[in-house]
């Protein structure tokens, strides 16, 4: 048998080599020392990334992500959230006859205002090379619309360089329930360009250029319905009317299939619903256009978005939910279609104020539109999509009875329940319609 005394040897330490814990430990120590530099280095870096170079102001990075974090915060204790947008008028001019060394000066001197004016929980950034942004936790509309114009005044009143300055702004509020960041932002912007369109030097909040639509409440004795002339002009004008209508929808069907056939059969079927209701035939005819054209604002949503097979991102959600937004811009210039505006811009409202693009809720949501939700709602369910194919009729009932007081006006789900249960065959054989519904 093999002596094994060879081999064991070979496990004992040998005279009186020294131990290798301690340069084991000396080598941990050194790893760990040079990964804390790393963090440290990182955490520089990535401070350098969130920052703008020149003015020393967070850039537009860390206001998303800042904006991402208090939108949270807005949603669990239903408080407001405000942004406010602005810059330097005529900047342009100033930096092509002084140039730009002087220009960065005039920037830097600038910020040194507007760092005098924040509190403690207003987040000033670089929105862009020429715009800067404030973004404004726990702050209404009241609220943004005095630090704004406090901001305006202060910079007026300190010349730079001993040349005056003067800024326009553009401020945006998300309401306590609803909003996106797409539309914070989207709105701060529109209210910007209105009030560099308006002589610069103010500053003007969305509210104040794209007030909702008049409501459309239902018919009564203290409540005038919105007018659509129905004289021998309008009966001229008609036909030129709906060509528009049609050629706008063909062009939405172009960019989106999924919207083809959709725009037709939700709209027979709202006016079957708003006759019920007891609509007159003046609103009758907004009912009409509005609801034809309740998707025309996805024709401002990119088609990488609008035509995504799989399913979208927070991000591009954010973007989808600026449709009725775009709907408003689009319509609102053309005066014979404004009283449509209630459907395009508030069918995505939800009656408990979870909804967008503003979160309205209960009767602040236009009549039309909640009597055009929840034909939509039905409409979608009942066809078949990409995702999905079609729910039967009694689970796509059992959805909207489910959401009654939610999602939807109780008073217009009893209206729809009723006229399903008699058997309306509009509601019932919603697939069946194939053509433009005539008005009569």
């Amino acid at each position: 048998m093999r002596s094994t005394s060879k081999r064991n040897n070979l496990l004992k330490p040998t005279g009186n080599a020294p131990s290798p814990l301690p340069y084991i430990h000396d080598k941990i120590g050194e790893l760990e020392a040079q990964i804390a530099e790393l963090r440290q280095q990182n955490a520089r870096l990535e401070e350098q990334a969130l920052r703008d170079s020149l003015t020393g102001l967070h850039n537009r990075r860390y206001l998303i992500e800042f904006l991402g974090r208090e939108l949270a915060q807005c949603r669990r204790y239903r408080t407001p959230l405000s942004l406010v947008l602005f810059n330097i008028d005529r900047f342009g001019t100033y930096n092509e006859d002084f140039g730009q060394s002087a220009g960065d000066i005039v920037l830097q001197r600038i910020v040194h205002i507007l760092l005098s004016q924040m509190r403690t929980n207003d987040i000033p950034t670089r929105y862009s090379p020429e715009i800067f942004a404030i973004a404004l936790p726990y702050t209404d509309a009241p609220g943004a619309k005095h630090l704004a114009e406090r901001l305006r005044v202060a910079i007026s009143q300190q010349p730079v360089e001993g040349h005056p300055f003067t800024i326009s702004l553009g401020i945006a509020t998300l309401p306590e329930y609803g909003g996106t960041i797409a539309s914070l932002t989207h709105e701060a912007e529109t209210a910007l360009h209105h009030a560099k369109r308006q002589g610069r030097n103010c500053s003007l909040h969305y509210s104040d250029v794209m007030e909702p639509p008049c409501k459309l409440l239902k018919p009564s004795a203290s409540q005038e319905a919105v007018r659509i002339p129905t004289n021998n002009l309008l009966k001229d004008l008609t036909p030129i009317y709906e060509a528009t209508i049609h050629g706008w929808l063909r062009v939405l069907e172009m960019k989106d299939s999924e919207t083809e056939g959709h725009s037709e059969r939700v709209t027979s079927m709202t006016l079957r619903l708003a006759r019920h209701i007891g609509m007159s035939e003046e609103e009758l005819v907004a009912v009409r256009w509005g609801a034809l054209l309740h998707d025309i604002g996805k024709i401002g949503v990119p088609d990488d978005i609008l035509q995504k097979p799989g399913a979208l991102t927070p991000e591009e959600w954010d973007v989808m939910k600026l449709h009725p937004v775009y709907a408003y811009e689009i319509l609102l210039p053309i005066p014979f279609l404004q009283p449509t505006l209630a459907i395009p811009y508030c069918h995505h409202e939800k009656w408990d104020g979870t909804g967008y693009p503003r979160g309205l809720r209960e009767e602040e949501i236009p009549f039309m539109a909640r009597l055009f939700s929840v034909i939509d709602v039905w409409d979608a369910l009942c066809s078949d999509r990409p995702y999905r194919k079609a729910w039967s009729q009694e689970k796509a009932l059992a959805h909207i009875l489910a959401h009654s007081g939610t999602q939807f006006d109780p008073a217009v789900v009893e209206a729809f329940n009723t006229l399903y249960e008699e058997g309306d065959s509009l509601l019932c054989h919603p697939n069946d319609i194939l053509t433009f519904p005539a008005l009569g």
